[in-house]
């Protein structure tokens, strides 16, 4: 008997009910709303120029010696002295504390193929000095100079009250952002809906420090002339709108 027919019309039928079931190729599924669609993101900065009315400055003294405790107490001996002079240059305006204290030995550089040698050891003390008579920095300068300090980073600028400025600057920065955002759905001819998000960013910056490393008598004999410039609070705030079509 020939089963032929039969077959053909049971995959037939088999195939029918499948399409039944199964979309057809290339049909469109329902696109996901995408929440980044149909909105403006633009960023602003606004800063804004604050005075400073403070200044940090780190005053270090570095001593090698063939022993770690003959180099402690020559440091400490020059510490000393350089503390006496900060305090009768600053007064009772100075604020001093000590901000590092390191002991590391030294090591001769070594011939080829030979190991190292110890030399001495090296001690290093460092003390911070926050002032506000912004017309004797370079005055204080000298005076740890003289005393011994050998190693001076700094002026650091610091500002207090930057309330009002933090205020402005982010008043600017919003600002700068709406009228960007203004401008792009301006271009594309749609309006601006409400701000879905806002994301926000406060820095600053102080004029550029002087930096010195291991001064000498000779270097240290001129008067160190130091500007103190204006410090910058800088914000920056993110917008996203939404497009009103």
């Amino acid at each position: 008997m020939n089963r032929t027919p039969n077959l053909l019309a049971w995959s037939l039928a088999a195939v029918a009910a499948a399409c039944t079931l199964v979309p057809a190729a290339g049909a469109q599924e329902p696109t996901p709303i995408d929440p980044d669609r149909g909105v403006i993101n633009v960023s602003g900065t606004g800063s804004v120029e604050v005075p400073p009315d403070r200044v940090r400055i780190q005053f270090g003294v570095d001593v090698e010696a063939p022993t770690a405790r003959e180099a402690s107490t020559r440091n400490a001996e020059l510490m000393e002295g350089v503390l006496a002079a900060l305090r009768r240059q600053g007064g009772e305006d100075l604020d001093l504390k000590t901000v590092g204290f390191n002991v590391s030995p030294v090591y001769r550089r070594p011939a080829p193929n030979q190991a190292s040698e110890l030399q001495g050891y090296r001690v290093s003390n460092q003390v911070s000095a926050v002032f506000s008579e912004m017309d004797a920095i370079g005055d204080l300068l000298d005076a740890g100079l003289d005393a011994g300090a050998n190693r001076v980073s700094g002026p650091v600028f610091l500002a207090d009250a930057t309330e009002d400025a933090e205020a402005e600057a982010f008043r600017m920065a919003v600002e700068s952002a709406r009228a960007q955002a203004m401008t792009v759905a301006s271009a594309l001819g749609v309006e601006l809906g409400p701000v879905l998000r806002v994301t926000t960013n406060l820095g600053g910056s102080s004029p550029q420090p002087v930096a010195m490393a291991m001064l000498d008598a000779e270097q240290a004999r001129a008067r160190t002339p130091i500007e103190a410039g204006q410090s910058v609070i800088t914000a920056q705030v993110t917008l996203q709108y939404r497009i009103i079509q």
